[in-house]
């Protein structure tokens, strides 16, 4: 029998996919190239919608719960007060007279409602230049941008009270925040209209917004999140020097000492890619060595100029250092069997609906890892991205954990807003999958219910 000769234009073959073109979960990150382009005009106008959104949710909030927040707000509102005057918290302050008459005339909001009542004997309990403050073993720089923040409005608005504005500014932290997030998903050719959805879901659901919505140094956790990991991305992408990364492990110490479990995930980023695409080690550790040494010399730094902490960390709240007080750190980045997560919280008075929309944005987030560590291909970002969403979701938890034993001696409750600095890491596969539809159209009606969830809350 002769040989069957073929045309090679007859040959039907498997269609290849140009590298350029190719959605994300088909791009090899092998190649360390590709990386999407920024239009900042897009994110300038992203920046203008979360704006709007988070100032809407902070004035509701502000109009409703006139007072200090849910959370340490006593000694975050008198470090904002002396930041206004140009002084970093020490541990020598003491509770001032302009803090204690905010509480005295608006309250408190704390176990679901405003509390004290006006009139009902704060001076008592609280009074002026005789508590002792706390806000000293935080870095100054929230307090003090913030202050810049208010004097520009009160340039503008000589009447605008300090301590409503400052809360009001909280709503730059999250636009900020949310459009990082944008960015990162642009970096990964992900329209930024698409993404936008789940930034906006994200900065109105209960946990972020409870970090905006009030005076506290947890309002830049998304920010420096978000920074992050679009750094992580812009060196693998080729598109920064592995150097660049110290300035960004110095602001995971920057506002908040917590934060620096955000340069453990980001260290968990880099060396999964390089496990994933078997790249040459070399390069990966000059990043980490960046990254991790610009956290180290920030805190270095830190501990040499603040004071020392002079107050006990031992109290009633604290978890015993078990298997069941780690067991509820590691529930609490997803909320299993839990009030809290990383966008779920119990220091909001909220309609029914909110949690139930948090507890589907948490589901969604566990759906997308697991779907792009399955449907990836191999060396794919998608399966990267699983990957480390699934370690920050499984791992935030413990890392503070053994952070807060390490730092304080004793095992710190579990609340939300300590396991949101993983919130950017768990999101990038969902970020990744933004422009499927059922992605996209559930986000937006998951923002507009949230926002409803929200004016409905008496």
């Amino acid at each position: 029998m002769g040989a069957v000769k073929l045309n090679a234009d007859s040959v039907v073959s498997r269609p290849r996919i140009d590298h350029a073109e190719a959605a994300p979960h088909q791009r090899s990150i092998r190649r360390r190239d590709g990386g999407g382009a920024f239009s900042f005009r897009t994110l300038a106008a992203v920046f203008l919608v979360l704006l709007t959104l988070g100032l809407a949710a902070n004035a509701l909030l502000l109009a409703r719960y006139p007072g200090l927040g849910p959370t340490d707000s006593v000694v975050y509102a008198d470090a904002l007060d002396r930041a206004l005057d140009g002084q970093a918290a020490h541990s020598s302050d003491t509770i001032g007279a302009d803090t204690v008459a905010v509480v005295e005339e608006r309250g408190i909001l704390a176990l679901g409602a405003q509390w004290p009542v006006p009139g009902n004997g704060v001076k008592d309990w609280l009074p002026p230049d005789q508590v002792p403050s706390t806000a000293y073993v935080h870095p100054p720089s929230y307090f003090l941008l913030t202050a810049v923040g208010v004097k520009v409005v009160q340039t503008v608005a000589p009447e605008a009270d300090w301590h409503a504005t400052g809360r009001l500014l909280g709503a730059v932290w999250a636009a900020l925040g949310g459009t990082v997030l944008v960015a990162l998903a642009m970096a990964w050719r992900v329209s930024a209209w698409p993404a936008t959805s789940l930034a906006a879901w994200l900065v109105l659901s209960p946990q972020p917004l409870v970090n905006t919505a009030f005076v506290t140094p947890s309002a830049a956790t998304l920010l420096v999140s978000s920074l992050v990991l679009l750094g992580v991305t812009l060196w693998w992408q080729r598109r920064i020097p592995w150097y660049a990364l110290a300035p960004l492990g110095v602001l995971t110490v920057l506002f908040k000492s917590n934060n620096i479990v955000i340069a453990l995930l980001g260290a968990v980023t880099i060396i999964t890619l390089a496990i994933l695409t078997r790249t040459n080690w070399r390069d990966s550790g000059l990043a980490l060595g960046g990254l991790l040494g610009g956290t180290g010399i920030a805190t270095v730094a830190w501990r040499l100029w603040a004071d020392p902490v002079t107050f006990d960390y031992e109290s009633s709240l604290k978890l015993a250092p078990d298997i069941t007080g780690f067991a509820t750190w590691l529930a609490t980045p997803l909320g299993v069997g839990r009030e809290v997560s990383m966008v779920r919280t119990n220091l909001l008075p909220q309609h029914e609906l909110l949690p139930w929309l948090a507890i589907l944005f948490t589901a969604l987030m566990v759906f997308a890892a697991l779907w792009c560590v399955v449907r990836g291909g191999a060396g794919s970002v998608e399966r990267a991205a699983g990957a480390v969403a699934l370690i920050a979701m499984a791992g935030a938890g413990l890392m503070f954990a053994l952070l807060s034993l390490l730092r304080t001696g004793v095992l710190l409750p579990a609340p939300g807003r300590y396991v949101l600095p993983a919130i950017a890491f768990a999101m990038w596969p969902l970020l990744l999958l933004a422009e499927r539809r059922w992605v996209w159209v559930t986000a937006t009606v998951a923002t507009s219910a949230t926002a409803l969830g929200w004016l409905l809350t008496s």
